[in-house]
């Protein structure tokens, strides 16, 4: 500090000079720091307000001013329950098609006229209506359902519950045996609730979380049931869930079919 720095701020002076000694690995931020400290230190002293603007408390806010229209936890916990009720139809389906596969049941279908092709279609239908059912039969006890989201909540059921499907088959057609299931349908299922457990607190998710396959469906779930989410709002996430869905229904129908032909 000059030895008129006291006198020459009380003074109003606008020419000062403070030298700001440091080491060389002193960070950048730290050295920002101590320059704007002295500045403030110089404001102080004279008596004089800092050259910044506040904005009004009431516009301080970050994100959607929802004051006196907070979502509660249980507005939140309806999503998750539909979509846990999809997810957990991965280890059912997947069984299933373990079983048939690994007992030959396929094979014994196969001497039918009933082709490789109609197999995965009963497979595809079968564990789409059985994911989709008990996930409406969920929706109608926990409510959430309008006469203006209703056809956009239907939408991503669906899309969930085929995903799931193609999840299941490819599960089912990888596992050997009992614990071979079960390893893969946890491989698959556990980084799938990352993304449900992350959007039920505030924050924005990860860019990594963000590119999970189930990330669009939970997030359009949540939007719809519990912010008002609408078709406008929701197009982008269904756009970027029916990609995902396409790479893992097909690649599941793609391992159930290799599987098959080789039995």
């Amino acid at each position: 500090f000059p030895s008129d720095f006291i006198a020459g701020v009380a003074a109003g002076k606008d020419d000062l000079t403070v030298t700001v000694y440091s080491q060389a690995g002193i960070g950048e931020e730290i050295q920002t720091a101590m320059k704007s400290f002295v500045r403030e230190a110089a404001y102080q002293i004279a008596g004089r307000e800092l050259p910044v603007g506040m904005p009004d408390e009431d516009t301080i806010v970050l994100g959607d001013d929802r004051m006196g229209d907070q979502v509660t936890m249980q507005e939140r916990m309806r999503p998750l329950l539909l979509f846990m009720v999809l997810l957990m139809e991965t280890f059912s389906m997947a069984s299933l098609v373990s079983t048939e596969v690994l007992q030959r049941t396929v094979t014994a279908v196969l001497v039918t006229p009933a082709k490789v092709g109609d197999f995965l279609a009963a497979k595809t239908i079968f564990g789409t209506l059985m994911s989709l059912s008990q996930a409406l039969i969920i929706l109608v006890f926990i409510g959430g359902v309008t006469s203006a989201n209703w056809s956009l909540i239907l939408t991503v059921l669906v899309m969930g519950a085929i995903m799931f499907t193609g999840i299941a088959l490819f599960v089912g057609a990888a596992g050997k045996d009992f614990m071979g299931q079960l390893f893969y349908a946890m491989l698959f299922t556990i980084p799938l609730l990352i993304p449900a457990i992350s959007v039920m607190f505030p924050g924005s998710a990860a860019p990594w979380v963000k590119a999970l396959p189930s990330y669009p469906i939970i997030k359009v779930l949540v939007d719809t049931t519990a912010y008002g989410g609408t078709w406008g709002d929701a197009w982008g996430s269904l756009a970027y869930a029916a990609l995902w869905l396409v790479v893992l229904y097909f690649a599941g129908l793609f391992a159930l079919k290799r599987k098959v032909e080789t039995l």
